[in-house]
């Protein structure tokens, strides 16, 4: 058990991380490597969202998260997709908005296993869905028009 940094929200609230967990991130392992002595790193992350990746790193600080197939194997049912069920239940637990809150922070973290979950996930979710066709006629009619100089 190494020292604990302190991971500063976007809120101001700051939650404490084992610094062998922390460096599982590359952001937070850089910013550690150019101030040895630091002791809070600020982030423009969301509380809630610093919450659930601090989860997610703990508990794969010493267990490596399995790759995730792509394409999904099974498009119906995620959980089927992911060997680990702590990972499966991580993101399915959470709304819409939750999910795309913690892909920000593990873009921003800079873990790519928490990332390539999230991206998962949300493929998952988004498979099978299509944007619904609200065009009239006339507006088809209109961008076929506009569009036919660049038909080959």
């Amino acid at each position: 058990m190494g020292r604990i940094v302190k991971v500063i929200s976007k809120e101001g609230q700051a939650i404490e991380i084992d610094e062998d967990v922390a460096v599982t991130s590359k952001y937070l392992q850089t910013v550690l490597k150019e101030d040895p002595n630091c002791e809070s790193i600020q982030t423009n992350i969301p509380y809630e969202s610093l919450e659930i990746a601090k989860r997610f790193l703990e508990y794969h600080v010493n267990k490596p998260m399995d790759p995730i197939p792509k394409p999904l194997a099974d498009t119906q049912n995620f959980a089927n997709n992911v060997k680990d069920q702590f990972d499966a239940n991580l993101v399915i637990n959470l709304n819409r908005d939750q999910i795309f809150r913690l892909l920000y922070a593990a873009q921003t973290l800079q873990n790519d296993s928490l990332i390539s979950l999230c991206a998962a996930y949300m493929a998952s979710m988004i498979n099978g869905k299509n944007v619904l066709d609200d065009l009239t006629e006339e507006e088809k009619l209109q961008i076929e028009k506009e569009n036919s100089c660049f038909r080959l």
